[in-house]
C-alpha cells in the first residue's frame, strides 16, 4: 500500500475513533423507561458500547500509524493500579459478581472501571492538542446545556417523574456532581486563550448556567464542595500568580486554613455529642454515622484488600446496627454504600486498594502544580482543575461515585496527562505493524464484548417491565425467565425484585380466582424459587433473597402446596441465625407463624424483634398486629398507650 492510500486510510479511521470518542459526551442523556433503572443502567451499557468500539478502532489507528501510540506517565500508572487492586479485591471479595457488575441501580463495578480506563487510553491517543480537547468540552457543555434545560423545563415529565430534583440523571446529588465538572469544563473553554469568540460564549453560558443550576438543587454537599473549591482556586491564584510575597503568603494561609478546617471537621464529626456533630445530624442524615462505623469494623476485619468493590451491602447485614430505622438513627434499613468515598474504598478494596486511590489525586494535583504554564491563563486552567478534582473529592466525603462521576474523573485524568506529558517522538516507538493479530483479535472479540456487556444485559433489564406489560400469560412467562436468568449484570437484585412483584401481585388473590391462569402462576412461582435458590447458594448471605423466597413459598402454601410454609419457616429461620441483629428476617418469619396460625410463636418472634429497637415505628406495628390476632385487648391497649407515649 503507497504512502497516499496509507495516509487516507489512516484519516478516516482516525475519524471514526474521534466520532466514537466525542459521541460519549452524550451520555448524561442517555435514559430509557422500559429498562430497570432507567437513569442509571442505560447510561453504564452506552459507556460499555462506546468504550469497546472506540478502543479497538484505536487498536487500527495504532497499526496505520505507530505515533498515536498513547505516551505513557505517572498518572497512567497510577491509574493502572488501582485498577488492579479493585480486580484482585473483586476476585477476593465477599461477592466477586456483585464487585464486577454492581447494583442495577449504581452500575458502578469492576466492568465499568475496566471500559473507562479503555476511554482513558482512547482520550490520551486521541485528544492530544488544545483544539481537541476544547472541542471535547465543548461537546460536554452543550450536552449539559440541555440536560440543565430539562431540569428548568421538563420536556418530559412523564419520563422525569422521578428524577427526584435530578434531571436525566435522576438524582440530585448525582445532577450536583456532575455540574461541579461542567463548572469546570465551562470555565477552560472561557479562560483558554486560544478558543474562539463563539466557544468563550459558550463557556461563559455554561458557567452561569451550571452555578446557578447547582444552587437552584438541593445538592447541598456539591454546592458547599463548590463554594469550598472557589476558595481554593482563588488562594492557588494569588499563590502562583501574584507578584508581591505578603499575597503570596496570604494565599498559603487560606490554603492552610482549609486543610485545617477540613481535618478539624473530619474528627470532630467522628466525636460523640461534639457540636459539629449534632450538626451534621440536623442538616443530614444520622445514618451516616452508623455507616461510617459499620465501615470502621468492617475495614478492621479485612485490612488489606477488603470486601470486594460494591460489597458494602455484606458489611450492612454482617455488622447491622438494630438503631437503623429510628428516628435517631435515620429510617432505613438497607444501604449498599457508606457514603464516603474514603471509607468505600477502604472497605471495598481496603488500604492497598485506599493508598492507590488517594495516591492518583496527590499525583495528579503534584503533576499540575509542577507544570510551568506558557500563560497566565494555563495556570489558572490548572488552577481551576486542581480545584474542582478537590471539590469533587470534598462532596464524595458524604456521598458516593455514579457511572457519570466516575467518567468524568477519568476524563480529567486523561486531561491532566495530555497537559503535563509530551508527545511521544515516531523515532522512540515501536513499530506496532509487525504485531497486526491484536487489533484482529480485538475486533473479533468486540461482537462477543458487546453481546455480554450491552446486549445481554439490556436484554435482562428491559424484560423486567416488559414482563408487567406482557398481552399473553406465553409472552409473560418468557420475558420474566429472561428478567432472572439472561446475564449476570445486577441479577440478585433482579431476581429479588421479580420474585417481589409476583408475591405482590398475588398476595391478595382469592384461590377461586387463580384457576383460570394456574398453570402459568405455577410456572412464574417455579421461575422465581429456582433464581433465588440459585442466588443464595451463590451468595450465602444475600437477605434479600431469603426474604423473597419466604414470601414466593407462602404464596405458594395458599394454592398450591400447603406444607410449603414449612420451606418458607425453615428458609427464614436460617436468615434469622445468619442475622440476628436484623429485624427483617424476624418480622417475615412472624409473618408466616401466623398464616400457619401459630400466633404463639409469631407473638414471640415479633417480641424478639421489637427488643432489638423499641424506638422503632414499625416495630410497634409489628407487634400490634400480632396482639391483634391473639385476642387479647389489654395486651393490645397497654401496647397501643405505650407507641403512643413514645411516638
Amino acid at each position: 500500500m503507497d504512502s497516499n492510500h496509507l495516509s487516507s486510510l489512516h484519516t478516516k479511521i482516525s475519524a471514526i475513533a474521534s466520532g466514537a470518542l466525542f459521541l460519549s459526551t452524550i451520555v448524561p442523556l442517555i435514559f430509557y423507561r422500559p429498562i430497570f433503572n432507567y437513569y442509571t443502567a442505560p447510561k453504564a451499557f452506552f459507556l460499555f458500547a462506546v468504550a469497546e468500539i472506540t478502543f479497538v478502532i484505536l487498536l487500527w489507528l495504532i497499526q496505520t500509524q505507530p505515533s498515536l501510540k498513547p505516551a505513557r506517565g505517572l498518572i497512567t500508572v497510577a491509574l493502572l493500579v488501582f485498577v488492579i487492586t479493585q480486580i484482585l479485591a473483586s476476585l477476593l471479595g465477599a461477592d466477586p459478581w456483585n464487585s464486577l457488575w454492581s447494583q442495577p441501580g449504581r452500575m458502578t463495578g469492576v466492568f465499568l472501571l475496566i471500559h473507562l480506563l479503555g476511554l482513558f487510553i482512547a482520550m490520551v491517543a486521541l485528544l492530544r492538542t488544545t483544539s481537541a480537547w476544547r472541542n471535547f468540552f465543548c461537546l460536554h457543555v452543550l450536552v449539559g446545556l440541555i440536560v440543565s434545560f430539562l431540569h428548568w423545563f421538563p420536556l418530559f415529565p412523564e419520563l422525569l417523574a422521578e428524577a427526584n430534583n435530578g434531571s436525566t440523571l435522576g438524582n440530585s446529588s448525582i445532577f450536583g456532581t456532575y455540574l461541579l465538572f461542567l463548572i469546570g469544563f465551562a470555565l477552560f473553554l472561557l479562560l483558554d486563550n486560544q478558543s474562539g469568540r463563539y466557544i468563550r460564549i459558550v463557556g461563559m453560558i455554561g458557567t452561569i448556567t451550571f452555578v446557578i443550576t447547582l444552587f437552584a438543587t438541593d445538592a447541598n454537599a456539591s454546592q458547599i464542595s463548590l463554594i469550598g473549591g472557589v476558595i481554593l482556586a482563588v488562594s492557588l491564584a494569588i499563590i502562583r500568580l501574584a507578584t508581591r510575597s505578603y499575597l503570596r503568603w496570604a494565599g498559603w494561609g487560606f490554603v492552610t486554613l482549609l486543610m485545617v478546617s477540613a481535618l478539624w471537621i473530619s474528627i470532630t464529626v467522628f466525636t460523640p455529642d461534639s457540636a459539629v456533630q449534632k450538626r451534621f445530624v440536623e442538616i443530614g442524615d444520622p445514618t451516616r454515622l452508623i455507616l461510617w462505623d459499620m465501615a470502621w469494623q468492617a475495614i478492621q476485619e479485612r485490612p488489606l484488600l477488603g470486601w470486594g468493590p460494591e460489597n458494602f451491602s455484606s458489611v450492612s447485614l454482617a455488622y447491622y446496627n438494630p438503631c437503623l430505622g429510628s428516628s435517631a438513627c435515620g429510617e432505613g434499613k438497607w444501604s449498599d454504600r457508606a457514603h464516603n468515598i474514603l471509607l468505600d474504598t477502604a472497605v471495598g478494596s481496603g488500604l492497598i486498594g485506599l493508598l492507590a486511590y488517594v495516591a492518583i489525586f496527590f499525583i495528579v494535583i503534584f503533576a499540575l502544580w509542577k507544570k510551568r504554564a506558557n500563560n497566565k491563563n494555563d495556570e489558572l486552567i490548572s488552577i481551576i482543575t486542581i480545584s474542582i478534582l478537590a471539590a469533587y473529592i470534598v462532596q464524595n466525603l458524604t456521598g458516593f461515585d455514579s457511572v457519570i462521576s466516575l467518567w468524568f474523573w477519568i476524563t480529567i485524568l486523561a486531561f491532566t496527562h495530555s497537559r503535563v506529558i509530551k508527545t511521544i517522538s515516531p523515532s522512540h516507538i515501536q513499530d506496532t505493524t509487525r504485531f497486526p493479530f491484536i487489533p484482529l483479535l480485538a475486533t473479533i472479540a468486540l461482537p462477543f464484548g458487546l453481546w455480554y456487556f450491552v446486549i445481554q444485559p439490556t436484554i435482562g433489564f428491559s424484560s423486567l417491565s416488559a414482563s408487567t406489560k406482557a398481552q399473553t400469560n406465553e409472552d409473560h412467562l418468557t420475558y420474566y425467565d429472561r428478567a432472572v436468568n439472561v446475564s449476570r449484570a445486577g441479577l440478585p437484585y433482579r431476581r429479588s425484585y421479580m420474585a417481589y412483584e409476583t408475591s405482590a401481585r398475588l398476595w391478595y388473590v382469592a384461590p377461586q380466582q387463580l384457576v383460570p391462569v394456574a398453570s402459568s402462576v405455577q410456572q412464574e412461582i417455579r421461575l422465581a424459587k429456582i433464581g433465588l435458590i440459585d442466588t443464595i447458594n451463590r451468595t450465602p448471605n444475600y437477605l434479600r433473597a431469603y426474604l423473597m423466597l419466604a414470601r414466593i413459598y407462602q404464596v405458594e402454601s395458599r394454592f398450591f402446596r400447603p406444607d410449603a410454609l414449612k420451606d418458607a419457616r425453615s428458609i427464614l429461620t436460617k436468615a434469622v441465625n445468619l442475622n440476628p441483629n436484623n429485624p427483617l428476617p424476624l418480622w417475615a418469619l412472624a409473618s408466616v407463624l401466623l398464616e400457619a396460625k401459630n400466633v404463639e410463636g409469631a407473638l414471640e418472634v415479633t417480641q424478639k424483634a421489637f427488643l432489638l429497637n423499641p424506638d422503632d415505628p414499625k416495630a410497634h406495628a409489628m407487634r400490634a398486629i400480632v396482639l391483634l390476632f391473639t385476642g387479647n385487648e389489654l395486651s393490645l391497649n397497654n401496647a397501643a398507650k405505650e407507641s403512643a407515649n413514645k411516638f
